[in-house]
């Protein structure tokens, strides 16, 4: 099956993962299963921790995007072709 974390999710997947549901581990741990990020979210995270709207205790927001590297969660790159219907 496929998913698409949010921005939020991504950032308690990473740092905080005691947030998250216990379905939610489950899916994201579940080999089977595509995990997809959006790179929009990179760019979210960077946006409200610059604005000081998101406190990342020891993280910077490019560590996001290798964490999500790591977790084998693929990118949803945004182009053209995303935007159409």
């Amino acid at each position: 099956m496929r998913y698409l974390l949010d921005a939020h999710t991504l950032i308690w997947a990473i740092s905080d993962p005691q947030q998250l549901s216990e379905p939610v581990v489950r899916i994201i741990e579940q080999s089977d299963n595509d995990i997809w990020v959006s790179v929009i979210s990179f760019w979210e995270i960077a946006l409200k921790q610059a604005m000081g709207r998101l406190k990342l205790e020891g993280l910077f927001p490019e560590d996001f995007f290798e964490a999500a590297i790591t977790m084998s969660f693929r990118l949803e790159e945004l182009d053209g072709d995303t935007l159409r219907p």
